[in-house]
C-alpha cells in the first residue's frame, strides 16, 4: 500500500565518506532528485571535509555524528568495502535508511548480518548496483529479451535491439584497465576487499545472473597476479554455467595495453557487440573535478540472417533512477529495484568464484 504523503516530500541524507564516489558519484545523483535532499557528510581527512563545506554540506569528523543528525533520514555508505557492515549495522541501529555501496560486504556473511539488521530495525537497505542503467547491459537485456528481469525500463533503447539475438547461449562481458593499481589505496588491499573482481566483477556478477533464466549449475574462476606491488589479483576470468543451458563469461583485468569494456553475445538468431564505457561517470568528473578527457562512447553491431547491421549507441546511463526508485519506496511505498536479497545472490555466487580460485576446480551451485 503507498504512503499518503504529498509527492513533495523529501528525505535528508548523509554520506559517510567523502572520497571519489561520495563526492563525484553519489553526491551529484541525490542533488538530481527531487525527493532527496543532501544535508550532511562524513570524513575524517581534512581536504576532504574542506572540499564538502565549500558546497555547503554540514560535515562531520565520524560517522557515529552524522548518524546522531535527526535530519538524516538516509545514509549513503561510501567507504571501503571492509567497513560496510559495522556502518550499515549502526545506522540501521540508529534508524536509519540505508544505500550501501558495492561490493556489499566481505562475504555472504557479513551480507545476511547487514540484510537482517535491517529487517529488525523495519528500514529500508539497497546496494548501489548503480551499472544496471548502463546502456550496454540494457541493450543486451533488449537484444535477449530480457525485459522483464533486469527491474529497469527499457523504453529509452533505439529501434533494433528488442529481441534481435533470441535466447541467449553464451554471453561475454569484460572490463580491461590500461592503469596500474597503486599500491597505496585501499583496493590493493586483500582485507579492505580490493581487487578487480570485487570491483568491477561485482557489477559483472549481477548483470550475468539477470541476463540468463534459470540458476546457476557450475562456476569457475582463475586469477593471476602479475604485479607483485599488490595483493590483489590483477585480473580475473569467471565461467558460470546455467542449468538452462547458457553461459557466461566475464574477465576482468588491470595492467591491460588498452582500456576496453564491452559485451558479446550469441543467441539463438543473431550476435551482438556492444563496446564501450558508459558515458555518465565521465560527465560527473567533468562536472565535479572538471575533468577535461574524451568523453566515453558506445559501439554496437547487429550479426544475424548473414548481414551485419550497425546499430545506433544506447543511451547514456540515468544513474539518478537508482535514488529515484529508493526514495520513492521509501515515501511512497513503490516497489524496491535492487534489493538485499538479489544482492545477496551476487554475493553467493562470488563466493562460490573465490573457492573455485582456492581449489583450483569448477564449484557445482544451484543459486
Amino acid at each position: 500500500m503507498k504512503n499518503e504523503r504529498t509527492e513533495t516530500a523529501k528525505l535528508g541524507v548523509g554520506i559517510i565518506g567523502y572520497g571519489y564516489a561520495g563526492e563525484v558519484i553519489h553526491a551529484p545523483l541525490v542533488g538530481l532528485v527531487d525527493n532527496l535532499d543532501l544535508v550532511a557528510v562524513s570524513t575524517g581527512r581534512c581536504e576532504r571535509a574542506e572540499v564538502a563545506t565549500a558546497r555547503g554540506y554540514t560535515v562531520y569528523p565520524t560517522a557515529k555524528e552524522l548518524l546522531a543528525d535527526s535530519r538524516v533520514d538516509l545514509v549513503i555508505i561510501a567507504t571501503p568495502h571492509d567497513t560496510h557492515l559495522p556502518l550499515a549495522i549502526e545506522a540501521c541501529e540508529a534508524g536509519k535508511h540505508v544505500v550501501c555501496d558495492k561490493l556489499m560486504a566481505l562475504d555472504v556473511d557479513q551480507a545476511e548480518q547487514m540484510t537482517r539488521a535491517a529487517q529488525k530495525a523495519g528500514v529500508t537497505l539497497s546496494v548501489f548496483h548503480n551499472r544496471r542503467w548502463d546502456g550496454d547491459f540494457l541493450a543486451i537485456a533488449a537484444a535477449t529479451g530480457r525485459d522483464s528481469s533486469v527491474g529497469v525500463p527499457l523504453s529509452e533503447i533505439p529501434v533494433g535491439y528488442g529481441g534481435s539475438v533470441g535466447n541467449p547461449i553464451r554471453i561475454r562481458s569484460w572490463v580491461q584497465s590500461a592503469n596500474r593499481r597503486s599500491p597505496d589505496v585501499w583496493r590493493a588491499r586483500r582485507s579492505k576487499g580490493g581487487g578487480i573482481f570485487s570491483d568491477w566483477g561485482a557489477h559483472l556478477l549481477d548483470q550475468a545472473l539477470l541476463l540468463h533464466n534459470g540458476k546457476t549449475e557450475s562456476v569457475y574462476c582463475t586469477m593471476h597476479h602479475s604485479d607483485p606491488a599488490i595483493e590483489v589479483e590483477t585480473g580475473a576470468l569467471c565461467i558460470i554455467e546455467f542449468d538452462d543451458g547458457s553461459s557466461h563469461l566475464l574477465e576482468t583485468n588491470h595492467m591491460y595495453h588498452e582500456a576496453s569494456k564491452g559485451y558479446e553475445c550469441w543467441g539463438t538468431d543473431g550476435r551482438i557487440v556492444v563496446k564501450g564505457f558508459d558515458p555518465r561517470e565521465d560527465m560527473l568528473k567533468r562536472e565535479m573535478r572538471g575533468y577535461d578527457g574524451p568523453t566515453s562512447a558506445y559501439t554496437a553491431t547487429l550479426y544475424a540472417d548473414g548481414a551485419t547491421t550497425p546499430l545506433p549507441s544506447p543511451p547514456t546511463a540515468a544513474w539518478e533512477a537508482y535514488y529515484q526508485n529508493v526514495a520513492r519506496h521509501i515515501l511512497y511505498g513503490d516497489d524496491l529495484v535492487i534489493t538485499p536479497e538479489s544482492v545477496l545472490r551476487v554475493m553467493r555466487v562470488r563466493e562460490a568464484a573465490l573457492l573455485s580460485v582456492e581449489k583450483g576446480d569448477v564449484i557445482r551451485t544451484s543459486l
